[in-house]
């Protein structure tokens, strides 16, 4: 994030919080979606928040960029879809494909929104540990 200057903030908070998950599933898809909101978003900032709700964890990813245009939102998930195929950005249009076949893999909750002009938040979320 720093190297294409973008500001960042991250709010965890205090104590544990214990779940069961594959650790290396859940770091791909974050490093997606946050490479994605990186590369493809042209914000200016990202947030990451750590939400504890009654029986489950949420990390929300959010940032202030482009958004996606309401006529993609259904397709963005959708493998090799690109948003805007004008864009002079890397990208195969597997990132959010992964990022979806992975949650459903791994039981892990997939939301998302989107407001052209106001950026994308994409919110995991997973059980909590009993």
């Amino acid at each position: 994030m720093e190297k294409h200057n973008i500001k960042y903030k991250v709010n965890i908070p205090e104590g544990s919080i214990i779940t069961t998950l594959d650790v290396q599933a859940y770091e791909r898809i974050l490093d997606n979606l946050i490479k994605n909101a990186i590369i493809h978003s042209r914000c200016e900032e990202i947030s990451i928040d750590l939400i504890e709700k009654e029986n489950m964890i949420q990390v929300k990813i959010s940032d202030d960029g482009i958004g996606i245009p309401r006529n993609s939102k259904d397709m963005i998930i959708d493998r090799l879809y690109k948003v805007d195929t004008s864009r002079k950005t890397k990208g195969s249009g597997l990132g959010l494909a992964i990022v979806k076949e992975l949650a459903d893999k791994c039981n892990i909750s997939l939301k998302y929104d989107s407001e052209e002009g106001k950026g994308s938040s994409f919110i995991l979320g997973v059980k909590k540990a009993l």
